[in-house]
């Protein structure tokens, strides 16, 4: 049974074309028997291991933003402004 978690996840996320339901609640199972999220009292928080991995993950997540922005940037014709 889906809970309130993977319920607020997936409206987040209900603008992703091709992730439905059932490929979302296996990775949150997966996430969980990796140790990386665990259940709580609103569905799931991060573990230690979770919040170890998020703030390891956070300076990619951050280049790639830029480096996206970039491409956005030199993409835009230069008559565009």
């Amino acid at each position: 049974m889906p809970d309130f978690f993977a319920r607020r996840v997936e409206g987040r996320l209900a603008h992703c074309e091709g992730l439905s339901s059932s490929v979302l609640y296996q990775r949150l199972r997966e996430l969980a028997s990796s140790g990386i999220i665990a259940p709580s009292a609103d569905g799931y928080e991060l573990t230690r291991l979770g919040t170890a991995l998020r703030d390891a993950l956070r300076p990619l997540d951050e280049w790639a933003i830029a480096w996206a922005q970039e491409q956005e940037h030199d993409d835009q014709d230069p008559t565009e402004t």
